[in-house]
């Protein structure tokens, strides 16, 4: 295979370069995401989550106790 032009890869770096510019400058500023603005909330929401997969957790060990009773 012929090595690649250098006009060829030259005008990919341009097109790259200012593809990589207009996201630059039409995404948002950090401050203005919406995650921001729930950052606050998000420890309560998880430790919902983490009570909720302990209650599931210790539901299935009580379970897994029981059943091995059973075979014993």
């Amino acid at each position: 295979a012929p090595p690649p032009s250098p006009i060829r890869s030259l005008g990919y770096r341009a097109a790259m370069i200012r593809l990589r510019d207009e996201v630059a400058s039409t995404s948002p500023p950090p401050s203005q995401l919406p995650s921001a603005s729930r950052r606050e909330d998000r420890p309560e929401e998880m430790d919902e989550i983490y009570m909720r997969l302990d209650d599931e957790q210790t539901e299935r060990q009580l379970l897994a106790g029981r059943l091995n009773m059973l075979f014993r």
